[in-house]
């Protein structure tokens, strides 16, 4: 069963009846983890799933998204987000020669890790994001940091640099070299972030569009790079933040090029 125009309403009634999700209980996960879902309610769900009415192209893409599925799109519909889709992003086409594995990992106070190491993340933290590792010590008074090296064999292959303050947890620099790498980053996040604040930074605009969408607020910045926060269980117990993480992106870039309409008329 797949998500596309003509199969919307019998994949939508397919996807929420294998997840055990009432019509009820999945409008109401929908309009809370997303505001272009704010006002759905059973009743249009019902509409929806018997093919009564039809939802817009972007409420098609987030619930797709929503189970983990692609969406098929038709040939009107390829057209109409032909310039979304083309948007940068920063870890949507993460392509290697070799998918590398994460072999083991080491967790240390940052200014005892290994020289060597250390320059590799101030490097590869500037060169995604544009700006020192420092600027953001400094921006939030952090001068505690820690860090995770994710590492192939030798080789450093991802990094969470971080500091915990006050019951929350700073996400000071995150990289990674491939997407498989950013799913374990991102997992393991989100296992020692259980029950902290989390200040997330975030520098791709569609992302801080998506970040304000799933009702996350921006908290304080570092040069080119905002932080949002909120709890553990906002950020990675939210399907559509979840659905980003596994790698889905047009439902957030499709949202963002609509918004950017909007605001140029």
């Amino acid at each position: 069963m797949k998500f596309d125009r003509l199969h919307f309403a019998n994949a939508l009634k397919h996807y929420r009846k294998k997840s055990n999700y009432s019509q009820d209980g999945l409008a109401e996960l929908l309009s809370s983890a997303h505001r272009v879902f704010s006002s759905l309610n059973q009743a249009t769900l019902s509409q929806w799933e018997r093919g009564k009415i039809e939802p817009t192209l972007l409420r098609r893409l987030g619930i797709a998204h929503f189970f983990q599925q692609p969406y098929h799109y038709d040939e009107q519909e390829l057209k109409s987000v032909k310039k979304a889709l083309q948007h940068p992003v920063n870890f949507q086409n993460l392509n290697t020669v070799y998918d590398y594995e994460i072999t083991h990992r080491s967790h240390v106070a940052f200014d005892k890790l290994d020289e060597d190491d250390k320059q590799l993340i101030f490097d590869s933290h500037f060169r995604q994001n544009g700006n020192a590792v420092t600027d953001t010590f400094d921006a939030l008074c952090l001068t505690q940091p820690k860090v995770f090296c994710f590492y192939y064999k030798k080789m450093l292959v991802g990094h969470v640099l971080y500091e915990l303050k006050q019951g929350a947890i700073y996400l000071i620099s995150v990289v990674f070299l491939t997407k498989t790498i950013r799913t374990a980053l991102l997992n393991h996040i989100a296992e020692i972030s259980r029950g902290l604040m989390v200040y997330f930074p975030i520098r791709d605009r569609s992302l801080k569009q998506f970040m304000s969408d799933c009702f996350l607020e921006k908290c304080c910045y570092s040069r080119s790079v905002t932080f949002y926060a909120g709890t553990s269980e906002q950020f990675f117990d939210n399907p559509m933040i979840i659905s980003v993480m596994e790698g889905y992106q047009d439902f957030r870039l499709v949202r963002y090029e609509q918004v950017q309409k909007k605001q140029k008329v």
